[in-house]
């Protein structure tokens, strides 16, 4: 008496399917008696009909979509208090959530977010219902139930209900038969459809072994349209063939027909259509409108399809008293072209045959190709010996090609060694602090160009003429200290006045000399490397600080970085071409000179420096610019310039 399963037992056993369905409503029914608690009573009627409710549209949606949106239904009238979400797991695009009681929920799905991501953390794949709180409204509850679909991804249900036990184990009960009701969906949906494919492929076995026992190509064409007409339950199932080199299409065979007027009108639209589909390369389909037409119009120009091709089409349905028409054109081995037309009682009836039809079409088209290359004739042979006669030529000119090209990987050339560089001076000279003292002020800048002797900065000499003035006074005193004690005859006094007397002479030397060598000049001519004191100024400096790096611009230093697989072929002496970012159009030559023993990481690369001294006579170089050197190594093949790197590497791999 529950609600749905009459409609199941009023189907009979006549349906193979019938039993298994009514089985599984009677198991569904059977879990909701279980669950039925002693002290409610009342309960079973209402969710025995729910169950019944959801057993029915689990048997009647074809789609998941419309599965889901009938439970909605059934849901706003089930749980009239609660919120349902139903939250599907996609590969590409991640979880989405539907929202199945109500039309706009953002607001209600954002203020539960974290309770609902907390939620989904907590399910599992066994199809068990959790319970959490919301952080937000303590009169609700949110319950939750997950499990797995047909093709393995986790889906879960959702729900809020109020804080009562009849809405929670209302709640509860609905979503479990939520749950199993889109999970027995789907193991039925899948189950259909390997039992669709399992039939495709019987009924491809099937036409092959019926062409295999055929000797003739007219032969397969009779058997393969009267197989497709059986197979598809189509109204008419024709062949045409277009032979190479000609633009014609013949009928070659009609189901159900033996012989046939090649002139008629149904030939002419078979003719013309099958002429159409060879120009698009492509499958056609269409409606017939069943219009009455001028019949012998049309046979007098079939080949202007251009103009009159709707109505061939319209024709063709006619004549085979059919709705909808395919056309499906297909080209053999040899360059054969070959159309088979379908002419179907109405468009369901083309959608369901049209995966299978493509099948067995490719089928069918390469046993027409196999048996029409057994059955060759004479001339045909002659022919085809004449084109692999053709082809054996092209495989000697493609013969000598490969050969010729050997010839010239084997030519040798100089293995060029290509390497990233840096420009750097070839000596350097430091200027130093010649006492403690602080800077003044800076006169030069890093990259100016500097002559000899010229100044770089002047260091502040207050501090020095303050203590010059402090000896020379000290000086005085010690000379009248001197004078009094030789007045009095006091040797000893007079002596150690004299011997400072001369300490003071010598600091008031040493401090003029420093008031000398306030000026900081250049040594060299050349370039500033370093030592920009400009935001320095007013700070102190200790004797023998470096102030400035002045390097001379007449010769440079190139710097090249060898690889570390590439150094074995680097050796001094050989001839290096520099191309600089600075200057691209400008080559300088010149030779290394000697490679460093020692490895360096310059940007997590491990190289190798080898040194190249350039002229810089014109002084366009300067230090730090950066370019790409040319290291010409010793001869080898070009087969080996080209590729030895490769072998080197697929040898590593296959022996590490």
């Amino acid at each position: 008496p529950a609600s749905g399963l009459g409609d199941v037992v009023g189907e009979g056993f006549d349906d193979p399917d019938a039993l298994d369905r009514f089985a599984q409503g009677l198991r569904v029914v059977t879990y909701e008696f279980e669950n039925v608690p002693v002290h409610a009573p009342h309960a079973l009627e209402s969710r025995v009909p729910v169950a019944g409710s959801l057993f029915d549209l689990h048997i009647r949606c074809q789609s998941k979509t419309q599965l889901i949106k009938s439970i909605a239904e059934v849901s706003r009238q089930q749980l009239e208090t609660s919120f349902l979400w139903y939250i599907e797991s996609d590969a590409q695009n991640g979880p989405r959530a539907l929202a199945l009681t109500s039309a706009d929920q953002t607001s209600l799905w954002q203020s539960i977010d974290e309770d609902v991501i907390r939620l989904l953390g907590s399910l599992d794949k066994a199809g068990m219902v959790v319970r959490t709180t919301i952080s937000s409204n303590s009169s609700s509850i949110l319950i939750g139930t997950q499990f797995v679909d047909e093709q393995g991804n986790p889906e879960s249900i959702i729900a809020i209900t109020p804080r009562n036990a009849d809405s929670i184990e209302a709640t509860e009960e609905f979503i479990t038969l939520f749950a199993m009701t889109v999970q027995t969906w789907g193991r039925r949906n899948s189950l259909q459809g390997s039992a669709a494919a399992a039939g495709s492929y019987q009924k491809l076995i099937q036409l092959s072994n019926i062409l295999t026992g055929v000797d003739t190509v007219d032969e397969a064409c009779v058997c393969s349209v009267n197989f497709l007409r059986e197979l598809t339950k189509a109204r008419q199932v024709a062949l045409t063939v277009c032979r190479p080199g000609s633009d014609r299409h013949q009928v070659q065979a009609i189901s159900d027909i033996e012989t046939f007027d090649k002139t008629s009108e149904l030939c002419a639209s078979m003719v013309a259509i099958s002429r159409f589909a060879e120009v698009q390369q492509k499958s056609l389909h269409w409606h017939s409108e069943m219009d009455t037409m001028d019949a012998e119009t049309l046979v007098e120009n079939p080949e202007d399809d251009a103009n009159d091709f709707q109505q061939w089409q319209r024709r063709f349905c006619n004549l085979t008293s059919s709705d909808f028409a395919s056309a499906i054109p297909l080209e053999l081995r040899d360059g054969t072209t070959i159309c088979i037309l379908v002419a179907q009682a109405d468009e369901k009836s083309a959608k369901e045959s049209e995966s299978i039809l493509d099948a067995c079409s490719k089928t069918i088209a390469n046993q027409l190709g196999l048996l029409q290359r057994s059955n060759r004739g004479a001339l045909r042979i002659s022919l085809e010996k004449t084109r692999d006669t053709l082809r054996k030529k092209t495989a000697r000119i493609m013969m000598a090609i490969a050969l010729a090209a050997v010839i010239v990987l084997l030519i040798p050339f100089p293995y060029v060694v290509k390497c990233d560089c840096q420009l750097e001076p070839v000596q350097r000279r430091f200027v130093a602090a010649p006492f403690d003292s602080v800077v003044d002020r800076s006169l030069v800048q890093n990259g100016d160009v500097v002559k000899a002797n010229q100044p770089l900065a002047e260091l502040d000499g207050r501090q020095l003429r303050i203590e010059l003035a402090g000896l020379q006074a000290s000086l005085e005193s010690e000379k009248k200290k001197h004078d009094a004690a030789l007045a009095q005859r006091d040797v000893a006094s007079s002596q150690i006045a004299l011997l400072e007397v001369r300490r003071l002479e010598a600091d008031i030397e040493l401090t003029k000399d420093k008031l000398k060598n306030l000026i900081i000049r250049s040594p060299i001519d050349g370039i500033v490397v370093s030592g920009d004191l400009e935001d320095a100024e007013g700070a102190p400096v200790d004797v023998g600080q470096t102030l400035f790096e002045i390097a001379p611009l007449d010769r440079m230093l190139v710097e090249v970085e060898v690889e570390e697989a590439e150094v074995c072929y680097a050796k001094p002496g050989q001839k290096v071409d520099v191309l600089f970012d600075a200057f691209p159009f400008d080559k300088f030559e010149g030779k290394v000179l000697r490679i460093h023993p020692r490895t360096e990481i310059r940007e997590d690369r491990s190289i190798f420096v080898a040194e190249v001294e350039l002229e810089n006579s014109n002084g366009q170089l300067r230090p730090g610019m950066k370019g790409r050197c040319r290291v010409q190594s010793d001869w080898h093949p070009l087969g080996w310039n080209l590729f030895h790197r490769s072998f080197e590497n697929v040898r590593g791999w296959l022996v590490w």
